[in-house]
């Protein structure tokens, strides 16, 4: 993967777990099972989005993770 293509599927897939969490506004009416469901597959969708993505993108580009710290 060349880092333009880093940089482009860092971005969808930032976009994708923002959009993933905004789910979670629309469920104030929803019953506690539903929501446990729900935010379950949302939280399931969000870590592999990181581990199996953005790792590896940050693995082999770790100056694109802006949320890394000096070390």
């Amino acid at each position: 993967m060349d880092r333009d293509l880093a940089i482009k599927a860092r971005d969808r897939a930032i976009e994708a777990v923002r959009q993933l969490n905004s789910i979670l506004a629309l469920t104030r009416d929803w019953d506690d099972a539903s929501l446990a469901e729900l935010h379950r597959g949302i939280g399931i969708s969000i870590g592999l989005i990181d581990t199996e993505l953005l790792c590896k993108i940050y693995d082999k580009y770790p100056d694109l993770d802006d949320l890394r710290t000096n070390e």
